[in-house]
This record gives structure tokens, C-alpha cells and sequence, in this order.
């Protein structure tokens, strides 16, 4: 509000500056045309300038009421927006709220689903398989990993065997 006080007073200044220097070439043009006195000038240029400076002032004050005017009718609308932020607020709150409750409920329904599911599918394998899920989960090997581990020991034998004959040198069999 003050920077438009400010704005309008160098207007205002600026106007009657203005006002001056119009005021003081209008004054010469009618001495020239004989209208004026010289003696008159003067008088002329300082009534015009009081005149200008009578109307910024009643501008000014014109802003200045207007500008009361509208801030006092602007309160009820700015204590409207205050309060419909902080309704907004707290509903958001509330439904942040809400909505954790809902997730947990959801997170919990989902994990007793998962669960009765696992029992489920445990309780439909035979026997042979959740032995079979309990020794793999317990990294015991089954049949064909032990047959595949002695087939890779025949293969190293075989080789060992093969660069004992090739070097001469044999062990005896025990």
C-alpha cells in the first residue's frame, strides 16, 4: 500500500512539473498575443502550479481511501481462505490417517492369504515331495547329484590315471 502512496506522490510531482512548464510557456504565448501582463506571470505560473498540486493531493487521498476501502473488504474473504486451508488441513490428515489404517488392514489380510495359500499347496504335496523340499531346502543333495558327482570323479580318475602312464610313473593299487 505504501509503494503505491510512493508511486502516486512522483506522479504527482512529475504532473505538476509538467503543469509548470506548460504552464510557463502558456503564459509566454499570451503575453506575446497581449492576453497577460508580464507583471501577471507569476501569478499565473504559481496559481496553476497550486492548482496541480491540489489535485494530486485530492488524488492521493482518493487512492489512499479506496485502498483502506478494499483492504477492509478483503478480511473476511482472507479469514475464509484461512479457514478453508485449515479444514483442508485437517481432512487431509484425517484421510493421511485413514488411508495408513486401510494399508496395514490390507498388508495383514494379504500376508494371512499368503500364508493360509503356503499351507494349502503344503498340505496337497505327498510325502515324497515335501521330503524332498525339505532336504533341498537344507542343501542335501538328491540321487541324481550324487550320480552326477561320482560320473565327474570316474572323469578325474580316468584323467589321473592317463598322465600316470604318460609321466611312467604308477602306483600301486592298494
Amino acid at each position: 500500500m505504501n509503494d503505491t502512496l510512493k508511486k502516486t506522490y512522483t506522479a504527482g510531482l512529475g504532473i505538476i512539473a509538467i503543469t509548470y512548464e506548460k504552464a510557463e510557456k502558456m503564459t509566454k504565448d499570451l503575453i506575446k498575443k497581449g492576453t497577460l501582463a508580464k507583471e501577471k506571470q507569476v501569478e499565473f505560473i504559481n496559481t496553476t502550479v497550486e492548482k496541480a498540486k491540489e489535485n494530486v493531493n485530492k488524488t492521493e487521498e482518493v487512492i489512499k481511501t479506496k485502498i483502506d476501502e478494499l483492504s477492509e473488504k478483503g478480511k473476511p474473504l482472507k479469514k475464509k481462505q484461512d479457514n478453508f486451508i485449515e479444514g483442508l488441513s485437517k481432512k487431509t490428515k484425517k484421510l493421511s490417517i485413514d488411508t495408513e489404517k486401510q494399508v496395514k488392514k490390507t498388508v495383514k489380510d494379504v500376508m494371512e492369504k499368503s500364508k493360509s495359500t503356503k499351507e494349502k499347496i503344503a498340505s496337497s504335496m505327498s510325502i515324497e515331495d515335501k521330503v524332498e523340499a525339505v532336504l533341498s531346502k537344507n542343501n542335501v543333495p538328491t540321487q541324481e547329484d550324487i550320480d552326477e558327482i561320482n560320473k565327474k570323479l570316474d572323469e578325474l580318475i580316468k584323467l589321473q590315471k592317463k598322465s600316470q602312464k604318460k609321466s611312467g610313473k604308477t602306483k600301486p593299487k592298494k
